[in-house]
């Protein structure tokens, strides 16, 4: 797991203040939490301050000046407007700690990462809770569950889910190199045992175009599902995750307070 964390040089001030900017997953809000607490048990001062989507550079200013010499943690959405926006809004900012969190990073996602283990459970359980309806029914024609999650396909989230569950996972990428050939003969062969089978897609893949292209292959009736991503990266963060997210703010403080060296897994 690694978090690209940016630190300044001067020492932290008594009063603190975090800031969670841009959409995050519930793992990152509480990762603010246990920092508080750390802090709190150094006996400082901390106020924490969310704002789901990203703060204009003149409400951030004004949020600065509020807190005067206050040292801030800034865990942020990592898009490049919200880096531009938060490094411009907090240059003046003599001690900050900048971290990303890159549960929604365009690259490869460590699973590691709190919060990666809790969406995947929240992909898995929608999947088996439709599977085990599925399993219920009498059906004259073979039945397709499309389930599309709100995920990318660098996320891996997706094809994990696939993994753990035994169904085959599309993505643009492999259908456009390979063509609808190789999914539908996977499908073929489930058919031959069972009257229902599933497909898991990330966001990035059309659902619609796929389902018209196997139904040119396979005659079966459809069933497209997609899976909330509030319910995805807002559920709570699982019980090792959560002993990892105080691990990693007592890290944190540590290293700020110059405790300790930095920790490994901040690049």
């Amino acid at each position: 797991m690694h978090l690209q964390t940016t630190m300044t040089d001067s020492k932290p001030t008594q009063e603190h203040a975090i800031l969670l900017a841009g959409y995050l997953p519930r793992a990152a809000k509480e990762l603010a939490e246990q920092l508080r607490i750390e802090l709190r048990e150094r006996s400082q001062s901390t106020t924490i301050h969310a704002f789901p989507h990203l703060p204009s550079e003149e409400s951030l200013s004004d949020l600065i000046s509020t807190h005067g010499e206050s040292s801030w943690i800034i865990i942020y959405h990592p898009e490049t407007k919200a880096m531009e926006s938060l490094h411009n809004a907090f240059h003046t900012v003599s001690h900050k700690v900048m971290m990303p969190y890159p549960l929604f990073s365009a690259l490869n996602v460590s699973r590691e990462l709190p919060g990666y283990a809790a969406a995947l459970q929240v992909i898995v359980d929608g999947i088996e809770r439709t599977e085990d309806t599925a399993s219920s029914l009498v059906l004259d024609i073979p039945r397709l569950f499309l389930i599309k999650t709100p995920v990318t396909a660098a996320q891996g989230l997706a094809q994990n889910a696939a993994l753990v569950l035994g169904w085959p996972y599309a993505d643009r990428e492999s259908i456009e190199e390979q063509g609808i050939e190789p999914l539908v003969e996977t499908l073929q062969q489930v058919y031959k045992q069972s009257t229902y089978a599933f497909v898991i897609i990330d966001v990035q893949t059309d659902g619609d175009q796929l389902l018209s292209m196997i139904k040119q292959k396979i005659d079966v009736s459809e069933r497209y599902q997609e899976i909330d991503e509030a319910m995805c990266f807002g559920s709570l963060p699982t019980p090792l995750e959560r002993v990892r997210l105080i691990e990693m703010a007592k890290a944190i403080v540590a290293w700020m307070y110059e405790e300790c060296q930095k920790p490994k897994w901040i690049d």
